[in-house]
């Protein structure tokens, strides 16, 4: 409800808690830009991992779709500094 009423801010808090339980279930590391394809069985409807990706596009879809410096990014994910690109 809160992505359809604008509530972006509200809406991507849920994404975050969403994607740190399935993380926390599925073992996977905070840093979602450390995942490859071979990291989990993402072809799997029922699984964990499927709704980890599934909310990465839901994300994506909330932070297109907000107005731009209407509030801080809300982002727990700490990148290394080797993991940087170029």
């Amino acid at each position: 409800m809160c992505f359809r009423t604008g509530r972006y801010r509200e809406a991507e808090g849920a994404v975050w808690q969403a994607l740190r339980e399935a993380a926390r279930q599925v073992g996977f590391r905070r840093n979602y830009r450390l995942l490859g394809s071979d990291s989990a069985d993402w072809l799997n409807d029922q699984s964990v991992s499927r709704l980890y990706l599934f909310s990465l596009k839901a994300l994506g879809v909330i932070r297109l779709r907000r107005k731009p410096g209407t509030y801080p990014e809300i982002s727990p994910v700490t990148i290394p500094r080797q993991s940087r690109g170029p």
